[in-house]
């Protein structure tokens, strides 16, 4: 076992770093290397030019005059002449004095109406007096 240390001490010995001298190092240039790309962007692409468009005219429809017929046929002639929802372009109102609610429209007869033969928007609204068949218009 002495052996083996004595041989560990003179191989340290030996490769010790405080008596090996560094080999003096040359200088090396430096190489520096450039490389030089060219990059070409796409050309921006255009915005499509807006077309110059009027805004569209409100739809109109012709109303007609459904004097003395029953509030249904006015509001199928409504849809017929292009109205969306006759029923809803309507407004009823009982014109008897007795302040009923125009229901079945089957049931009443037109007694005025606004507007009547006119072109008029398909969103106006038409007011229609009407009593129920039978009775008279006032």
């Amino acid at each position: 076992m002495l052996a083996a240390f004595l041989v560990v001490g003179m191989i340290a010995a030996a490769v010790s770093p405080s008596e090996a001298k560094p080999a003096a190092a040359k200088p090396v240039p430096a190489v520096t290397v450039t490389a030089t790309a060219t990059v070409t962007a796409p050309p921006p692409a255009k915005a499509p030019k807006p077309s110059p468009t009027k805004p569209a005219a409100p739809q109109k429809a012709r109303v007609p005059d459904m004097t003395g017929k029953s509030g249904d046929l006015l509001v199928e002639a409504l849809q017929k002449a292009g109205f969306t929802d006759g029923y809803r372009a309507t407004s009823f109102h009982d014109v008897s004095g007795q302040g009923r609610t125009v229901f079945l429209l089957t049931n009443w007869q037109i007694c005025d109406q606004d507007p009547k033969n006119k072109t008029v928007p398909v969103t106006a609204k038409i007011s229609v007096g009407a009593v129920k068949f039978g009775e008279t218009c006032p």
